[in-house]
């Protein structure tokens, strides 16, 4: 061997003794079954011990996860199993992993014949319910099928707000949308997350089936069979027991399931909710002549323990129905969906925009949100079940619309798929229709001045992300048509006012993003110097509003404009054709 071999001989194994683990990281790919019966467990929770990251197995039980070190344990968990936990250096070299049913052999319990016991139980339930306010970062994925075919794939991360039980509210972090045609149409959930929102574990729940959880103990028994199907010990060596409940009447409005409780304390670990063919549901078809049959849910809530209370892991949702149209076309379809609260010690930075919570909507939302590529380039702290590369498959190329094109005219819908859509500016220009639009709030007219009788809200929405030491901004400058409203005839004067203000905010915000990444800014310090634009878009605005007096003061017009044109080179004057004898020819600067 040469001097030249043995010098680098020498440093492969002083790289290997420095670092043993640079090239032995691995990925896992595989299906998880019951070791039993070997079905497939879907939703189970797939969570890396070191870098605080997870995924769930999907309908199908299949998970994947890349880039896993040595030094980091996986372990797998799920209701009524043990866990499974794959050690360092373990070789992941399996394409099916197995779960053990806990079915240790326990002391036989006393049930009375009526099971008294049961509904003692499932009414002491009621008192566990946390009444302290979590929150989480928190996942929401949906996937829309017609046959074999995905039509559909929704994805959201948001600050989760969670008490005991049921969720409370989800603030939108990111999300996106991508449909697929089929039968020259499309299918779309747009609130299905809202209606999880909605689902109280314990209460009247008016878009869904009822479950004895609802009743007092007395009038549980009048409704629900209550059977202990087995018992096992916890995690913590509680004694659990799994009780199945079902209607003693054949009704669709109530639905079957079990509960997975806690002998001990009636804190419930899992609640299964289901039924085939309900009779009330939380959908709509979207046309008035359409209907929807043969609607069969499936709800799945987990819970975890934090400091001895009870508070959300996991939602599954599942459905499936045929779509009627008005030509009694029948189109089967099935949609899953999982919402999961995965870290409930950290948030996201929130985005900065004031959405109008009556109308709130997964897609509504996401409308006046821009895409974020940083984000889910980025992104890796929870992982659907899907790999990564199958969304963006689907969202590039198999879709036919996606949140960027879905919402702007398209070959499918000429005016958006939403009619009255958050709009982001650009050189395209905007307008009020004639009279009272109907998106607009109603407001009596008489006996209010001018300026009472019109409002434009336009907002500078803004997202910031830090990955590593990188902070990544992004602002967009958004119009509002569900807090503007204009009540006066549609004039070019009108239309030519409504879009240089709307010019103006697009510029300040184009200036403050200029500020921003000029310089080396903190989290912290963004958001204290955009409160601070706020203030100056605020007396910008009455500035313009003073100087213009609703587009009749020519001499403001032609100020303003003067202005705009040269920052976004547009001519508002011009192209509405409003320029006068009046205008003013040398540059006046606003500010």
């Amino acid at each position: 061997m040469n001097q030249t071999s043995i010098q680098a001989f020498f440093y492969s194994m002083v790289l290997c003794l420095l670092f043993p683990f640079a090239y032995a990281q691995q990925n896992v790919e595989a299906i998880l079954m019951d070791a039993q019966t070997k079905e497939t467990i879907p939703y189970a929770s797939i969570h890396i011990v070191n870098q605080k990251k997870g995924t769930f197995t999907d309908r199908q039980g299949f998970f994947q996860l890349q880039n896993i070190s040595p030094k980091d344990s996986v372990v797998i968990s799920f209701i009524g199993y043990h866990p499974l936990v794959l050690k360092p250096n373990t070789h992941f070299n399996k394409d099916t992993l197995f779960l053990k049913r806990k079915v240790e052999k326990l002391q036989e319990v006393l049930i009375l014949s009526d099971n008294t016991l049961l509904y003692r139980l499932l009414d002491k339930s009621k008192k566990t319910q946390s009444r302290k306010l979590r929150k989480a970062k928190t996942y929401f994925s949906l996937e829309t099928y017609t046959g074999n075919k995905k039509v559909e794939l929704l994805e959201c991360y948001y600050n989760g707000e969670f008490r005991g039980y049921d969720v409370q509210d989800l603030q939108l972090k990111n999300g996106r949308i991508a449909l697929a045609e089929f039968d020259n149409r499309f299918f779309v959930s747009t609130e299905t997350s809202v209606a999880l929102n909605k689902y109280s574990t314990f209460k009247n729940n008016i878009y869904f089936p009822d479950s004895p959880l609802r009743y007092s103990k007395r009038k549980m028994k009048k409704r629900f069979h209550l059977d202990l199907i087995s018992q096992y010990k916890g995690d913590e060596n509680q004694v659990m027991y799994v009780i199945d409940f079902t209607p003693k009447s054949e009704d669709s409005l109530r639905f079957s399931g079990t509960v997975w409780l806690d002998s001990s304390s009636s804190q419930i670990h899992k609640i299964a909710y289901r039924t085939k063919n309900a009779g009330i549901y939380p959908f709509d078809p979207i046309w008035d002549k359409d209907s929807l049959i043969q609607v069969d849910l499936e709800i799945s809530k987990t819970f975890e323990n934090l400091a001895g209370e009870m508070f959300v892991k996991s939602i599954d949702f599942d459905y499936s129905l045929y779509y009627q149209d008005r030509h009694k076309n029948r189109y089967s379809t099935s949609t899953k969906a999982v919402l999961y609260a995965y870290n409930y010690e950290e948030l996201f930075t929130q985005p900065v925009f004031n959405f109008e919570k009556a109308r709130h909507s997964d897609y509504l939302r996401i409308n006046a949100s821009p895409y974020n590529h940083f984000f889910w380039k980025n992104t890796q702290e929870f992982l659907s079940a899907s790999s990564k590369k199958q969304n963006e498959i689907f969202l590039q190329e198999k879709a036919a619309l996606n949140g960027e094109s879905l919402f702007q005219s398209n070959a499918y819908f000429k005016k958006g798929f939403i009619k009255h859509t958050y709009t982001p500016w650009n050189k395209d220009r905007i307008e009020f229709a004639n009279g009272t639009p109907e998106n607009m709030i109603h407001l009596p007219t008489r006996g209010k001045t001018p300026s009472e009788r019109y409002k434009f809200v336009v907002q500078m929405y803004m997202d910031i992300n830090q990955i590593g030491d990188s902070v990544h901004l992004l602002t967009q400058t958004i119009f509002d048509p569900y807090k503007s409203f204009y009540y006066f005839p549609k004039t070019k004067t009108g239309t030519a006012f409504i879009n240089m203000y709307f010019d103006l905010m697009e510029i300040e915000r184009q200036k403050f993003e200029k500020e921003i990444r000029a310089k080396s800014l903190t989290v912290k310090e963004i958001q204290t110097a955009y409160e601070r634009k706020l203030v100056d878009l605020e007396s910008l605005s009455k500035r313009f509003f003073k100087d213009v007096k609703r587009g009749q003061d020519m001499i403001g017009m032609v100020k303003w404009n003067t202005y705009i044109i040269e920052h976004l080179n547009i001519d508002n004057l011009d192209l509405f054709e409003l320029h006068s004898t009046n205008e003013l020819s040398t540059s006046i600067s606003p500010l």
